[in-house]
């Protein structure tokens, strides 16, 4: 490409150092394009050779944009076209938690803090003990509840159902939630609720816009208590890369003994 430009440029009449436009490729040739011929003298060898040159300079510009530019600027630009994850994928480690009773064990992210909060009702006060632990994103919560039912509530589905869908019905009032879904479950012989429902935290995000959340419980009743998991996170965070897999980490590793 120098040397070309080179020659063209002393065939105009000018030094050749100018061809050194030519590292700049298409703008370099279209400068040297419009440099006036100053070999104008009638009979010149050069004149006839100077305008025969400018339709070839002008292709070789075109096939350069063709066959080089265009394709490097594709290859750099590759990368922003493609789709990128919108969020760095979640790092950090887990522990297992005991408790008893009832005893079960289950997986959380590292430093679970454990609390125990009691509530007074028409009845009595009812406490719950409870293991939250946090990663980047999202609220993992493990508890029980002692609750003494009929003698024969074990024996009926239908009845355990009942009770169950009440507390995730009285939480989901509580929190103002939009129920998405709710399906029965179960733990080996233990009976369960699943639920997900959206409520407003009543926050925002950086650019001003009010966050949704989510939340996915998972009750079940074990003998003479109520074992509950949770979940609980933006909505939008819910594809973050790793995040399907954390919550199945959690909910499977629950075992009762």
């Amino acid at each position: 490409m120098i040397a070309g430009a080179a020659s063209y440029m002393k065939r105009k009449g000018y030094s050749g150092w100018f061809g050194l436009l030519g590292l700049i490729l298409l703008l370099g040739l279209i400068i040297l394009a419009f440099f006036p011929n100053r070999m104008t003298d009638i009979g010149s060898p050069f004149r006839s050779q100077t305008k025969k040159t400018l339709w070839p300079v002008f292709i070789a510009a075109v096939a350069v944009v063709l066959l080089m530019v265009l394709p490097m600027s594709a290859f750099l630009l590759l990368p922003l076209l493609l789709p990128q994850p919108a969020h760095a994928p979640i790092t950090t480690v887990w522990a297992t938690i005991a408790s008893e009773p009832p005893k079960f064990t289950v997986e959380m992210p590292a430093n679970p803090k454990r609390q125990v909060i009691t509530k007074k009702g028409p009845q009595g006060g009812v406490t719950t003990t409870a293991y939250e632990s946090h990663d980047d994103i999202a609220t993992y919560t493990a508890g029980f509840i002692p609750f003494t039912p009929d003698p024969n509530l074990g024996m009926r589905q239908k009845a355990v159902e009942r009770l169950l869908d009440s507390m995730l019905d009285g939480t989901a009032s509580q929190m103002k939630g939009h129920v998405l879904y709710r399906k029965s479950i179960s733990l080996g012989k233990y009976l369960g609720r699943e639920q997900t429902f959206e409520f407003d935290p009543g926050i925002k995000n950086r650019v001003g816009e009010p966050i949704v959340g989510l939340m996915v419980w998972k009750l079940y009743f074990v003998r003479d208590s109520i074992l509950m998991l949770t979940v609980s996170l933006p909505k939008s965070d819910c594809e973050r890369p790793g995040m399907d897999g954390r919550m199945s980490r959690f909910f499977d590793s629950l075992k009762v003994e």
